[in-house]
Parts: structure tokens; C-alpha cells; sequence
């Protein structure tokens, strides 16, 4: 679900609840869920643009992939029921996170998707995408073999882009072992962003390696909580 909290003060927000609430599961195409939102706002003409993963039971009719991209548009995204859902983009079944990179001057969109790999997709409107696209990377430069489209891409000093994106791997073979998830980067030609210019050697952090994921509380944190 997509929720918004007013800021009250400098340092304070209202408390989220139910109305809180701007979009989520609405019918039997996304009603176990709807995830991984990315938002882009296009200034030149005032929209929202939200791609995100539509996750259904399968008992929708017409049938569609349980898990599947979708796309939606708003005006206001504050505002509950200000959402126009445009449906699934057309990547198929599996398709998810998905980051959009808006073309300026003339210049095609960039779709930055996928989960497992990434793949770069063009198009000269945000809610047609003709092609899937190309792979852009199927691992890290240190050997996770997955990695998944994190938000969209920001401009750099130079022009070129900085994505984040996401990366897994399991290091124990054991039944019931979990994956290990590190963040990652990766910099984009500010005159072709399905070229890469550099990469992450190593993880952004290490999530899995901090103390609390393995339920050991250091004294530091000790000392935090009893306050």
C-alpha cells in the first residue's frame, strides 16, 4: 500500500492509519498486493507517474501473471482515489521494480526493471512500452549473481546518472538458509544510460553482517533502548 503523512512542525508527522492510506489492492488483478511503488513527477506537464508490481491469487478474468508490472498516473498522489491505474505494461509474467529515467529535450524514457536481472527499456511515451529491452546487468562486479532495480536514477554534477539497485546471494547451502542482500551502484552515460560507466567493487553496506540481524544486541544498542 501507498501511504502519505502530513509533516507537522519541523520534526514531527500525524500518525499513519487507514485513511492515511492512497492506493493498495482494489480488485482480483493486485489482491495480494501492490509493491515495490516507484514515483517520478514530471514537471512539464504536472504528472505522477508510479510503476509498480501487481501481485494477484490468480483468479483474475481475464487471466493475467500473478506477478506482473503495472503503471499508474495521478495529478495529486496525496489524494485517496487520485490514482488512474493503467494496468500491466506488457513485460509479462515476473516483471517488477521497475525505475523510470524521464527523457528530456526530445530525448526517449528510460525503464530500468527487473528482478534477477536488470534490463533498460526506451520509449518516447511513459505509459507505452514497445520492447522489454536490453540487459543492462545480471550480477555485481564482486560475484552476487542477482540484482534488481532500486529507485530512479539520480543527475550527477556531470550529467551522467547514479543508480542504486539491489543485489542477493546465498552464502549458506543449508535448508531454509536465507539470502544475503547488498545494495549496490552503478553510473550511467548522461547521453546513453544503457551504457555503463562504472560500478560498485563493493556493497553500498552490509545489512546481513550488522550485529542485530543475527540477534546479538551490542552494548550500544543495549544502552539505546533502556533510555
Amino acid at each position: 500500500m501507498l501511504t502519505f503523512s502530513e509533516k507537522i512542525g519541523t520534526a514531527a508527522f500525524r500518525p499513519v492509519s487507514s485513511a492515511s492510506v492512497v492506493f493498495g489492492p482494489h480488485d482480483e488483478t493486485d489482491d495480494l498486493g501492490t509493491e515495490d511503488p516507484r514515483v517520478v513527477f514530471d514537471a512539464s506537464d504536472g504528472v505522477y507517474w508510479m510503476f509498480y508490481t501487481c501481485y494477484n491469487s490468480g483468479h483474475a478474468q481475464p487471466a493475467q501473471p500473478r506477478v506482473s508490472l503495472c503503471l499508474a498516473r495521478a495529478s495529486d498522489p496525496t489524494r485517496p482515489g487520485g490514482w488512474t491505474r493503467l494496468g500491466p505494461v506488457g513485460f509479462g509474467a515476473g516483471s517488477k521494480s521497475a525505475a523510470l529515467l524521464l527523457g528530456r529535450g526530445g530525448r526517449p524514457h528510460h525503464l530500468l526493471w527487473g528482478a534477477g536481472t536488470i534490463r533498460v527499456a526506451k520509449s518516447n511515451a511513459v505509459a507505452h512500452w514497445p520492447s522489454e529491452g536490453s540487459v543492462l546487468l545480471n550480477q555485481t562486479r564482486w560475484g552476487n549473481p542477482h540484482v534488481e532495480a532500486g529507485p530512479p536514477p539520480m543527475a550527477l554534477s556531470t550529467g551522467d546518472f547514479l543508480f542504486v539497485f539491489n543485489s542477493w546471494a546465498w552464502r549458506s547451502e543449508a535448508v531454509g538458509a536465507s539470502p544475503v542482500y547488498e545494495p549496490a551502484w552503478a553510473i550511467l552515460d548522461k547521453d546513453d544510460p544503457t551504457h555503463v560507466l562504472a560500478e560498485a567493487t563493493q556493497p553500498l553496506t552490509q545489512p546481513s553482517a550488522a550485529p542485530w540481524m543475527e540477534g546479538v544486541l551490542v552494548s550500544e544498542h543495549a544502552q539505546i533502548l533502556s533510555q
